[in-house]
């Protein structure tokens, strides 16, 4: 699939095409395929950032849990909005990486092959 997107991109854009097809597809084609094809990426971040965030905040509950072991039980309230907070932290920790490492993007979506 990574093959013949690579070959259709170049086949379509020349040296021009981009690491992103998005960005090129704002130039041309544009119209409905762009607007299916930034859809389709959404899409695809949300199903593999989600749960990432969500073994990454998991992660951070078992290490607070495992310092203050009564805390679950003890005050389920309390421990609540502890996840909330984790989560969240979780969350902007992955927004602050992705946009730190945006100036690299073709470097990571060489390693990545996304």
């Amino acid at each position: 699939i990574y093959s013949a997107m690579a070959t259709s991109g170049y086949l379509l854009f020349g040296n021009n095409a981009s690491v992103l097809i998005t960005e090129n597809l704002r130039e041309t084609p544009g119209g409905a395929v762009d607007v299916v094809a930034v859809t389709c990426v959404i899409i695809s971040s949300f199903c593999s950032i989600a749960p990432f965030i969500t073994v990454l905040s998991n992660a951070m509950e078992q290490f607070v849990s495992h310092f203050r072991p009564g805390i679950k039980k003890a005050s389920p309230k309390r421990w609540s909005f502890i996840q909330r907070l984790l989560r969240t932290a979780a969350t902007l920790l992955v927004f602050v990486i992705a946009l730190g490492g945006r100036p690299f993007l073709a470097a990571v979506e060489a390693i990545g092959g996304g």
